[in-house]
């Protein structure tokens, strides 16, 4: 089953949940625009130091910005270059346009076993697909999460976390 998860982009904290509880990411990278120094640099930084699964670059606009091939191989060059200095280990980078590239990527992620977190591996989390409230009565409501637990699971005697909410009894 694949799951795609897209955060809000004006949100960095939206950026890094997603990346956190994902066995993939996917980053896009414009062939017309620069990396924004500013921003741009900052996701993948901040990515990079809370712990990144198995990561993999995209050019959606490489062939429709650039028709002659001498153009793409020098965009391409430099956004690898680019690219290669934050993940060394990065194999290519994907363009989005050609059918054939992006059953490629596809099939990789398919295919391909996720590299671990090891902050992650070790704790048990939950990948939330809906979430329901039930009001008891006027005081009293409960809230039920449906997803998918990864990581080392849960304790049923424990405690769960939920962000801004607090800690509540499983």
């Amino acid at each position: 089953t694949i799951k795609f998860i897209i955060p809000d982009l004006d949100n960095l904290i939206s950026i890094l949940d997603a990346c956190k509880v994902s066995d993939f990411v996917i980053f896009g990278l414009s062939a017309v625009e620069e990396v924004d120094s500013a921003y741009g640099e900052q996701i993948i930084r901040a990515v990079e130091a809370q712990g990144i699964s198995t990561n993999f670059a995209v050019l959606p606009d490489l062939v429709s910005s650039y028709p002659k091939k001498n153009l793409q191989l020098d965009v391409y060059k430099s956004l690898f270059s680019f690219y290669e200095h934050f993940f060394p280990n990065v194999e290519k980078l994907y363009t989005l346009e050609n059918d054939s590239e992006s059953m490629n990527l596809l099939r990789n992620i398919c295919q391909k076993v996720p590299k671990g977190i090891h902050w992650r591996d070790n704790r048990g989390y939950l990948l939330a697909d809906k979430l329901d409230k039930v009001h008891i009565n006027e005081v009293e409501s409960v809230l039920t999460i449906d997803g998918i637990v990864r990581g080392t699971g849960f304790n049923v005697n424990g405690l769960i976390h939920l962000p801004g909410f607090g800690d509540f009894q499983i």
